[in-house]
């Protein structure tokens, strides 16, 4: 056992050698460096998430709201519990009909997407009680089952999506094209992501806050190849 674990890391300083050769040949051996550098005194809290909701989510009811956002919460504890990720308890197609009720609970699990030894009554009574209990609790909180209403728009605000749509386009698809040309498609996103270019559209960042100075070196020297401006979005 000890010569078969050792087999396992006894080549592991020859390819870093190589690998670190390699990125110093393509000269992004620097930015690897600053990576480093933050994971190595990055601190790792895990964070239990608490909202699962999409946007799309929040044209429901508060109390529809509430309940699919509790189904989405149990998913994560059968899965944390199962040590399994969660979509292989059971997909979110099948978790939503169970939160919407919009068939039997047995008919449901029958034809979903679940977690093979979820299949038996006894899972299926164990859903039937959480489903009671997370309603019993939505209705003594009061929760409306009216949909709310969306606000109606101001011109400036309309305007401002319009622009930021057209950003999107003609700014920072250009500069992820460019980036994903010399980096690859996965670095390409880990340097400007799509959530980060939403994010900039909405003005809930800018481009000055993305951390690493390599990132903001790249999607300057992006913008400047490509012939576009970002000066509105760096800070």
């Amino acid at each position: 056992q000890l010569e078969y674990a050792a087999l396992d890391v006894v080549y592991l300083e020859v390819l870093k050698e190589q690998l670190q050769a390699a990125a110093k040949s393509k000269g992004i051996w620097k930015c690897i460096e600053e990576e480093q550098a933050a994971w190595s005194t990055t601190d790792f809290k895990p964070i239990e998430k608490q909202n699962f909701l999409k946007s799309s989510d929040f044209d429901l009811s508060p109390y529809d709201q509430y309940v699919l956002n509790e189904v989405f919460q149990l998913r994560e504890r059968l899965a944390k519990k199962e040590n399994r990720p969660s979509f292989q308890i059971m997909d979110e197609p099948t978790l939503r009909s169970i939160a919407f009720g919009s068939e039997d609970l047995e008919t449901i699990l029958a034809g979903g997407n679940i977690f093979g030894p979820f299949r038996n009554p006894e899972f299926t009574n164990y859903l039937s009680r959480k489903l009671k209990e997370i309603h019993a609790t939505a209705q003594q909180a009061e929760y409306s089952k009216a949909k709310p209403k969306r606000p109606r728009l101001s011109p400036e605000r309309l305007k401002a999506i319009e622009q930021g749509k057209q950003d999107k386009e003609l700014i920072f698809r250009p500069i992820q094209d460019w980036l994903q040309a010399h980096w690859g498609l996965h670095a390409s996103r880990f340097i400007l992501s799509n959530g980060t270019v939403n994010d900039l559209v909405r003005n809930t960042t800018v481009l000055s806050a993305i951390p690493r100075q390599y990132k903001r070196e790249q999607i300057l020297q992006a913008a400047k190849e490509c012939g576009v401006s970002v000066v509105a979005y760096w800070q």
